[in-house]
């Protein structure tokens, strides 16, 4: 998994990468049935969500 930080300055943005993609807030990052190697950092993204 690559994580990249970053903020929508204008416009909006469109998953077209793969059908099964879709956004998670701090909320619902676990609703997804991750791989154990991407859970290792679940934490870390969750609290990086949480404070913006």
């Amino acid at each position: 998994m690559h994580c990249i930080l970053c903020t929508i300055v204008s416009g909006e943005l469109k998953l077209l990468e793969h059908e099964a993609a879709r956004w998670l807030d701090a909320e619902n990052l676990r609703s997804v049935n991750w791989l154990p190697a991407d859970q290792l950092i679940l934490d870390i993204i969750e609290e990086i969500l949480k404070l913006n």
